[in-house]
């Protein structure tokens, strides 16, 4: 006799609500600032809006929600990569070192954030 097991509901996610929101509707700004109204302290709400900005190279813009993001979860490696990049394309290139390091130090064969803080460095000693 097989016994049955309990079935769960699925569980949906704030992103992937955005998600859906943003293929459907082409509105992904405002499905994340909805998410973001409903749930303050959700860093990937910050994280995502951050990269809508900077897409469309709003890097100022960007900064302030990458470093928001941060502050709920400083472990985003993504986000760290982010805002660095979006201070280095700002001319913030010291800022930006700190940012690189904290992705080289969980990943130190990365090629691309080692040339990135070189750059940064770099520019900044001139």
């Amino acid at each position: 006799m097989a016994t049955s097991t309990p079935q769960r509901k699925p569980q949906v996610r704030p992103h992937q609500i955005a998600l859906v929101c943003a293929l459907f509707f082409n509105q992904s700004s405002p499905a994340w600032r909805a998410i973001l109204k409903a749930h303050p302290s959700n860093p990937e709400s910050y994280g995502h809006l951050g990269i809508l900005e900077s897409r469309q190279q709003h890097y100022k813009q960007a900064i302030p929600l990458y470093r928001k993001a941060l502050a709920l979860d400083s472990s985003a490696l993504s986000v760290h990569l982010d805002l660095g990049l979006a201070l280095f394309k700002t001319g913030g290139l010291k800022e930006s070192i700190p940012e690189f390091t904290a992705v080289l130090k969980a990943q130190p064969a990365n090629l691309q954030v080692t040339t990135l803080i070189g750059m940064a460095q770099y520019g900044a000693a001139q």
